[in-house]
């Protein structure tokens, strides 16, 4: 994971849990009870949906779209908690990072700012210094003036403030089915190599000199051909079974010879 910071010209890195779920090409579906959304809310929302290019990470690429009054929905395999559609008690609970409510975060704030501005207070009947003013103007820097402002900050920037979570979230709770996701290490596809069979193949040999003027002696012919032959078994075997024409055996046994 990429840091934003620099060491020696190049970008500090950091190992992290690295947790996705595939979807393969199916729909997931998104369903909010007892909502009703007058015609101009509806087609906002709409605008907002079809606008999405991505779903959790950058490289999640959805289209998405509001559902058709009518329009049959799938069946609901995760609800929030507490809730009494769900199915039993077994199926798993799963906690996850939600927006609060804006009146909720005023609140909130309010309190913070309070709490944080009480250490630094106004001196009575004299003018602030401009240090006690950067302090406070410092002391408040942490919380954000509203929840559109929380949606703007960065994770480099929650994180040099010391937040553990983005400001202006909260927790929240649901029940899903035990089998709603599977979770094992990523099917990495395998492109099948391109057989290509030949009959026949010219060698030249060589030194190790490199040198094509002087060629190795006759002595070196057995030996340099048996090399050649566990380099080619090697390379068959690490592809597959070797061919019986390759190692001269078959099904445990020396392969029958012809002779010309």
């Amino acid at each position: 994971m990429p840091s934003g910071v620099l060491d020696n010209g190049r970008e500090k890195t950091a190992l992290v849990f690295d947790t996705w779920v595939r979807p393969d090409d199916e729909d997931m579906t998104v369903a909010w009870k007892d909502v009703r959304l007058e015609k101009a809310e509806l087609s906002l929302l709409d605008d907002l949906v079809q606008r999405l290019n991505y779903l959790g990470r950058s490289e999640s690429w959805v289209e998405g779209r509001v559902m058709g009054e009518g329009e049959p929905a799938p069946e609901t395999n995760c609800f929030p908690d507490p809730h009494d559609a769900i199915p039993s008690h077994s199926w798993e609970q799963i906690t996850l990072l939600a927006p609060a409510t804006a009146s909720n975060f005023s609140t909130w704030r309010g309190k913070q700012l309070e709490r944080a501005l009480a250490k630094l207070p106004f001196p009575d009947g004299r003018k602030p210094s401009k240090a006690l003013l950067r302090k406070r103007e410092i002391a408040v820097a942490p919380y954000p003036d509203d929840l559109p402002d929380c949606l703007q900050k960065i994770t480099r920037w929650w994180r040099s403030h010391g937040w553990s979570r983005p400001p202006g979230s909260q927790r929240v709770s649901y029940r899903r089915s035990s089998d709603a996701i599977a979770v094992g290490a990523p099917r990495m596809r395998r492109t099948a190599p391109t057989e290509h069979h030949v009959q026949a193949m010219l060698l030249a040999p060589t030194n190790a000199s490199r040198n094509d003027h002087a060629l190795p002696p006759v002595t070196r012919t057995l030996p340099q051909a048996d090399l050649l032959r566990r380099a080619l078994l090697n390379n068959a075997t690490r592809q597959g079974t070797p061919p019986a024409r390759a190692h001269g055996m078959r099904r445990g046994r020396p392969a029958a010879s012809r002779t010309a």
